[in-house]
């Protein structure tokens, strides 16, 4: 049985991998089942109702892609800011989430964050708050 790395070691093990191009790696997706696994090997974490993303940083240059391989880049461009000062080659896995006023994860908000309906729509919330809630890329 192989033993874990430890800390110190990793950073040399990393740097003697060979070094490729930061491309979309299509995520893992959930696996249905009937019954939760169970044992001191498993870790549960909350679900945030969001849109899960990839940031990708290669060549100076960050890209927002969904799980479907779309570009988000443009939709939400103060998460690619905040992604600019990564490493190149890198990639990341995360999920899009906005928060409203009090704090909770609201889908409606990302849904409509941006849009025409965000701007003339008063139902379920003004159009400052679709526009103004803070999005968020948050990682596992």
């Amino acid at each position: 049985m192989k033993m874990p790395l430890k800390p110190a070691r990793i950073g040399s093990e990393l740097e003697s991998l060979p070094k490729a191009k930061a491309v979309f790696i299509e995520p893992m997706l959930l696996q249905r089942t009937e019954a939760l696994p169970e044992g001191a090997t498993w870790l549960y974490e909350l679900k945030f109702d969001g849109y899960r993303a990839l940031g990708i940083k290669t060549a100076g240059r960050v890209q927002l892609r969904s799980r479907n391989d779309n570009d988000f880049t443009q939709r939400y461009p103060a998460i690619v800011r905040t992604l600019e000062p990564l490493p190149e080659e890198t990639v990341i896995d995360g999920e899009v989430v906005a928060l409203d006023e009090c704090g909770r994860p609201s889908f409606n908000i990302l849904q409509n964050y941006g849009s025409s309906k965000a701007r003339s729509s008063t139902i379920g919330g003004s159009a400052q708050e679709f526009n103004r809630a803070p999005i968020l890329l948050l990682l596992p």
